[in-house]
């Protein structure tokens, strides 16, 4: 089965991957980084798409180009499985809507300095989200004020008697 894997992401893309990352706490998750771009698979590798938003968001918007170092760690949360987070030459960037919208958390243009990994820690101060970032060559930066998820909205409950006066 592996093989078929590789084969699938072979086909369907151009280049080999130059990094690539599976999300621990959903096993089908996983992120390629290729010379076109990040790849992503939702279904353990058996099929991929580009993803624009993500590959824009690690080249600061064209301006860095597409390598190795480009992306260097991503962290995913247990807590908050929608939740992530991109560690490269651009900077930081999150995702909180499972990588529907990505916004910049450390702009390594504006603040020198290359990210190489961190920690996300929502729990510490609950008023006060915060993700903590070790750049390379230096010690680590705490860089807080992250956006609260929107509380949680369980889905309506349904009566099959609505259903029933249905007119198909």
């Amino acid at each position: 089965m592996e093989a078929d894997r590789s084969e699938s992401y072979r086909a369907d893309a151009s280049g080999s991957a130059l990094r690539w990352f599976a999300d621990p706490y959903d096993p089908n998750g996983i992120y390629v980084l290729d010379s076109n771009g990040v790849k992503v698979s939702v279904d353990g590798g058996l099929s991929w798409f580009s993803d624009a938003l993500l590959t824009n968001a690690l080249t600061a918007g064209g301006m860095l180009t597409i390598s190795a170092s480009l992306l260097q760690d991503m962290q995913f949360s247990r807590g908050e499985r929608q939740t992530r987070f991109v560690f490269g030459a651009a900077g930081v960037s999150c995702t909180m809507d499972f990588g529907i919208s990505w916004f910049p958390v450390l702009n390594s243009i504006a603040l020198p300095g290359r990210p190489e990994s961190g920690f996300f820690d929502p729990i510490s101060d609950l008023t006060d989200r915060a993700v903590y970032v070790e750049c390379e060559g230096r010690s680590v930066l705490r860089i807080g004020g992250l956006p609260e998820l929107p509380p949680f909205q369980p889905p309506p409950v349904f009566d099959l008697m609505q259903f029933a006066a249905l007119d198909y």
